[in-house]
This record gives structure tokens, sequence and C-alpha cells, in this order.
């Protein structure tokens, strides 16, 4: 119960998906009884405006107190926020809507008690009680608005974790035994069966097989495994019996920790609710001065003696309370979400999937861009521009498609496409390792063979000549890729492949730089191939041969220096730096787990996509702006009435028909002008 109670922010560091869940379940049940609640209170409300019979008025006045005393009840989060905060002289919109309803609340039981006892106190004949109820119902509507999209989010990481299975075979005492994966332990030996998922992180102790990755990077290219290779949790076996030994069990594996990240963005707390906060600390001291000075200039008349001293205490009392009750912003609440859902709605016509709101408060804000390289500003799909056999090409072709059958690299496809059109036939390969960043060696026929980088042969003792050299440099300086076979240490040739750029790159980019956004470029590929993509697109900032946590580093670094940071990636590597990002921003073609990671998803393969969301984003915060200004605009300009203006005129204060019609005013208002954000033409002329 204390989990369902609890505020959005109590949950920034919880680790359990349910009690996060239960937060949006929370306000779905409040604004289900508030909704039942607000139709009997307009109802009543309704029936008592003509010729209302006065036998009715005391059943109607009790049953609007039980009603709105229910809902005081179910929207006790906003007064205990909102007195927190006004406690600490830190007013928020929760303090408005507490003093405003609060106030609304006991005028309308001191009227009550009035009427129902005959006392005769002409400043207590007005109740306002569907008033106090309709300022919760529609701050309650405005917070369940924002948790819907919460939800879907959740739902959306659940279904990831049918990836993981229950348990594994376990070699526990010298026997196997099926145990669930919280009894698994680092260090446990455990067998995999042929199309099984395998429950941790480890490496292959025993067993040949291919393991699907779908789970991690998103494609089902099974890749091959041998002994030694590290294999992750919720990949599936999809060949012989591996015998693998556990390394990281439970939440310590890469799949879990991936989850974990993307379900903490879904729980991040919103800048929007602070800006309200910003307007609300300032309205509400305002109000208060207002109150107490009308309040106050009443009572003196009367002390003075205008009007027969008519201005009693009673009578600055109700002075005072009126201004309260006109001032609260009842609508207020429902400013940024119908804002925000129109915004995701133009969004997806855009084809940007566009996580929450806050996601579009940072976009307006951002000035810095980091965009990796392979697959974001490149096609992400290499392709082979050179080869350069040795003596024996039919050799040298066996070998590199032997390689590229078993190898896991990105490059590998593209290597596999141009010998498969050749006709290449397989050799084979034992032995086969794979030595990340640097190649991939085996044994075939008795002869020991290697592809990779030309420092890898070299490291090998493998003889190669200057001109060999010398062509690997050039290649490299065009911002190509190489790779270099040999067979017992003689060199057998090189192929090189080039990841030509995105064709909406270069617009994209200038586009970015004119409206003074930084760039930089962080990529885990050479210096030379980035320095090269850098000066093509005019991209100065450039960070290579990063690994994952240095890509984060440089996040955090950018961050610390104030800047608004958005990040674009599409690989498994990437998925921390896009968590740190204040935006991240994913294509469509990422995995699967980058894309939940992700702020931001591109759903066409276009980088026009980023100068849509930015444009898309700041008229959005503009139409939020605006919609804030209609939500307090009638309310406090009601204030002048409430405060006895016109009483020396008309005799008259606030009245029922006052309030609900500066309600009704503002409801219009904002549905009006948020539907202008769906008819912004310049908008509907973006490029998809």
């Amino acid at each position: 119960m204390k989990a369902a109670l609890s505020r959005p922010e109590d949950h920034e560091d919880a680790d359990d998906l349910s009690r996060r869940r239960s937060y949006f379940t929370y306000w779905k049940k409040r604004f289900g009884l508030q909704l039942i609640s607000t139709i009997l209170l307009l109802a009543l409300a309704i029936w008592r405006l003509p010729q209302f019979p006065q036998q009715w008025i005391e059943p109607i006045i009790l049953i609007q107190f039980f009603l709105v005393t229910l809902m005081l009840i179910s929207g006790s989060d906003f007064f205990r926020s909102g007195f927190k905060a006004l406690i600490n002289l830190q007013p928020s919109l929760d303090s408005l809507v507490m003093l405003g309803s609060g106030a609304t609340y006991g005028y309308s039981l001191l009227s009550g008690i009035n009427l129902i006892t005959q006392s005769g106190i002409p400043e207590f004949v007005n109740f306002y009680f569907e008033i106090a109820g309709i300022s919760l119902f529609l701050s309650t509507l405005g917070r369940y608005l924002e948790s819907i999209n919460g939800a879907k989010n959740l739902e959306a990481l659940s279904d990831f974790m049918k990836y993981l299975p229950a348990g594994g075979i376990v070699l526990r005492g010298g026997q196997w035994k099926e145990l669930p994966v919280a009894d698994i332990q680092p260090g446990d030996q455990l067998r995999v069966k042929p199309d099984s998922t395998i429950p941790v992180d480890g490496v292959i102790l025993k067993g040949e097989s291919p393991v699907d990755e779908a789970a991690i990077s998103g494609k089902s290219r099974h890749i091959r495994k041998c002994p030694g290779d590290f294999v992750a949790a919720a990949t599936t076996n999809k060949g012989g019996m591996l015998v693998i030994k556990a390394l990281q069990v439970g939440s310590d594996t890469r799949f879990a920790k991936i989850i974990k990240m993307a379900e903490k963005l879904t729980v991040r707390k919103a800048p929007l609710r602070e800006l309200t906060d910003k307007i609300a600390a300032v309205v509400t001291p305002l109000v208060l001065s207002l109150a107490v000075i009308s309040a106050g200039f009443w009572y003196m008349q009367g002390i003075l003696g205008r009007n027969g001293g008519a201005y009693t205490l009673v009578f600055a009392l109700d002075i005072f309370i009126s201004v309260l009750i006109i001032a609260c912003p009842c609508t207020a609440g429902l400013a940024l979400p119908l804002a925000v859902r129109a915004g995701m709605r133009v969004g997806n016509g855009l084809d940007l999937h566009i996580r929450s709101g806050e996601v579009l408060w940072r976009l307006s804000k951002m000035n810095t861009i980091v965009f990796d390289k392979t697959g974001t500003l490149t096609c992400g799909k290499p392709l082979v521009t050179d080869v350069f056999p040795g003596r024996d090409e039919a050799l040298f072709l066996e070998i590199l498609h032997t390689f590229a059958v078993r190898s896991e690299h990105h490059i590998t496809s593209a290597l596999l496409e141009f010998t498969l059109k050749k006709g290449v036939p397989e050799l084979p390969l034992t032995g086969f390792r794979n030595e990340p960043g640097f190649g991939v060696s085996g044994t075939i026929e008795g002869c020991s063979v290697l592809a990779g980088s030309l420092k890898y042969l070299e490291k090998e003792n493998t003889a190669l000549t200057d001109e060999t050299v010398t062509l690997d440099t050039q290649l490299k300086q065009q911002g190509k890729m190489v790779v270099h076979v040999s067979r017992d240490r003689r060199w057998q040739g090189l192929v090189a492949l080039s990841d030509d750029i995105r064709k909406e790159a270069d617009p994209v980019i200038f586009e970015l730089l004119r409206n003074q956004i930084e760039l930089w470029i962080i990529t885990g590929d050479s210096q030379k191939s980035a320095d090269l993509t850098g000066q093509l697109l005019g991209i100065r900032n450039i960070l290579a041969e990063a690994p994952p946590g240095k890509k984060a580093d440089k996040i955090r670094e950018l961050k610390s220096c104030g800047k608004i940071v958005g990040m674009i990636g599409d690989g498994i590597n990437d998925a921390q730096a896009l968590a740190l990002a204040d935006v991240g921003i994913s294509l469509r073609s990422a995995t699967d787990l980058a894309r939940e990671t992700a702020d931001l998803v591109l759903l066409q393969p276009d980088l026009k996509g980023i100068l849509n969301a930015i444009l898309l984003s700041r008229r959005t915060v503009r139409k939020i702006k605006q919609n804030l200004f209609w939500a307090f605009f009638y309310n406090l300009g009601g204030i002048p009435v409430a405060a006895g203006l016109l009483y020396p005129v008309t005799g008259q204060l606030l009245n029922p028909l006052i309030a609900g019609l500066a309600i009704a005013l503002s409801l219009v208002s904002l549905a009006g002008n948020t539907s202008l954000l769906k008819r912004d033409k310049k908008l509907s002329r973006l490029p998809g």
C-alpha cells in the first residue's frame, strides 16, 4: 500500500518494476473515483440552478459535502505536497490547488452550516462544493494523463523479460540439477541444451554451437561460439550442448543492466512540472498578499464606520476566502498534458516516437549533439571497395570467406556478400579464436591462418613488404577499413571496405550548425576514419577509438559544463551513453534494447527526423507556455471582483456563476489553443 501511495520521485532509485508501475495505477484509480464524484456534483449543481426548491437545500448540501470530502481524501497528495512546499517558502502548483480547493471547501462548509442552522450570516449564503470538486478532478486528470505514457513504457519494458529463463541446469555436488536463476552463483558450471536460452553471462568451457543474439544485438543472425568465447544472458543456443562458467548472474548481467537503465528513464522527474512550480512560486504569494490586503481594506472600512459598519470581520473573511477561491488555477494541471499529448500525436505523424513530455522540453533546450558514426552518420552497411590478393587469389578468398562465416564483427555481412557472389567455398576451420580489436585466427589443414588489422599481423610476426604497409596507409587515409589475411605468417592479400555517409547527413549537419548547436562525433572507429567523416561533414569535435565507458565519460564531461546534451546512437554499446544524455536519440534500425533506452526514436531511416523533432519540441513548449497563460488568466482576472471592487455598485461579491465561468473559459481556451498545434502549417509541411 505504501508503494502504491508514493509519489514518482520516491521511485528514483527503486529497482522493482512493479513498484514503479503502482504509481501509474495509483493515479488511474483516483481519476476514476473523482470522475464519478464530479459527475454527481455537477448534476446536483445544475439541478439547483433554475427555481431550486428550498426544501432540498439540506440534502443537497449534505450530499455534496460527502462527495467533496471523499475527493479531498482521494486528492490528499496535492494537500500534502502543497503544504510542504508552502512551509518551505517554495510554493508549487500543488500549493495553489491546496489553497484554492481548501478555501472553497471551507467556505462552502461554513455556508452549509449557516444555511442548515439558519444562523442568518449574510456573507455565507453561497456554497461552492462543485468548484472545489472540479479543481481536484482537473488536477487529478492532469496527473493521470502524465502517467499514461509512463505506464506504456513500463509495459514495453516488461515484454523484454520474456527473453530470460526461470532457471538453469547447474553442476552441484557432482550432479546436474535444475535450479532457479536466483540460486545460481558466479563460478557455477551450467549446461545449456540446444534451443535453450542462456540464463547468465559466462564463458564457454565445453562445446561449440551457433548462438542467436537477437535479444542483445537485435539481429537474428547466428554467431558461432567456441570454448573461451563469451555468451550473454537472454541469448539462445541454436546448436549442440554447451557447458559454460557463470561470470555475472541476475541483476549483474548485461541484459539486466540495460533494462534497469531503461526503467530509470521512465521515472525521470519532469522538468515541465518545474516550469509550473516556478510560475506558482510567483503567483501564490501574490494571491495571498492580495487576499490579505483586500480583507484588511474592507475591515478597516468597517472600523471607520463606512456603510453603517456593515464591513465586519466576517465580511472581511468572506473577501479573503473569495480571493483564494477565484485565484485557484483549476485548469493549470491540464496545461502541460494537453499540449504534450498533442505534440506527441504530431510527432507520430512525423514518424517520431517521443517517450514523454519532458523529452520535448529537453529537446527544445538542447544545445549539444553527440553522434555515433557507424550506422548513424554512415549507412551502417559497409561495402567492399578494394581487393588486393597475393599470389594465390583463390586461397585468399577461401580463407576470407571461412572467417566471415564464423566472425561476429559488424563488417562480416559485407564480406560474406562479396565472397558468396563469387561462389567461394568454406574450408574446414578448427581452433577459431576472436581477439576483439585485432582480428580472428584459426587452423586450416594444419596451417595457421589470420584475418584482421595490419597491427594484428605484425603482432603475429607476419612477413610484410613496404608496399603492403604503404597500401594499408593509403586506404586508411581514405577512411576505409582494411582487413589483411595471412597463412603460416605469409601475407595472402587484403580487402578494403567503406561505409558511405548518409545522403541526408550533410544538409542536416549544416542546419544544426546554423542553429548554433555544438556537434561531436564519438566513435569506436579509428581516428583517421573519424577525422575523414568529420572533415566531409564539417564537424570539428571528434573523439575516436572510444569504448562504451569512454563515450559515457565524455557525455558526463559535457553535461558538467552546463550543456544540454543529445546523444544519437544505434548499438548496444551506445546504451550507457544514451541513458546518460539529456536526450537519448535512436534510429529505427537500432537494437531493441538501444531503442528502449532512448528518449526519442526516429522511425524513418533518415536523420532529418532530428530537425523535425527539435522544431516540434520548440512549438510544443510554446503551446505549453500559452496554455499556462490561459489557465491563470481568467482566474487572476476575477480577483478584482472577488476582492469587492464592484461591491459598492452591484452589492455582490463572488458567486458560483463567476467561478464556474472562469473554469469554463479556461478549459475552452486550453482546448482551442492546443488544437492549433495540430494545424501548425510549418509542422504539416515538414518532410517525414
